[in-house]
């Protein structure tokens, strides 16, 4: 198995996350509880949505020299429960 190091582009995603996490964070801390669950709603589909166009992308073009694991890319795989759950 290769490790490869953390480039600059992966640095400034992580980055980028926790920054609009703090930022949404102080941006909802004093609002009702109903605003935070439509956000907290609106997160779960755009990551669903994320989800299924990865999904289809790859199903549409696979990465050469990869195959597509179906059976790890499932609706019921727990990970992706977990990522439409979580929020």
């Amino acid at each position: 198995m290769v490790v490869a190091p953390l480039t600059w582009p992966w640095a400034f995603l992580v980055i980028t996350v926790a920054a609009a996490g703090i930022g949404v964070h102080f941006l909802l801390r004093h609002r009702a509880r109903q605003t935070k669950r439509w956000w907290l709603l609106g997160l779960a589909v755009l990551n669903l949505g994320f989800s299924i166009a990865f999904n289809v992308a790859y199903l549409v073009q696979p990465a050469p020299e990869t195959t597509f694991p179906p059976f790890q890319n499932l609706p019921l795989h727990l990970c992706t429960i977990m990522s439409w759950l979580m929020p």
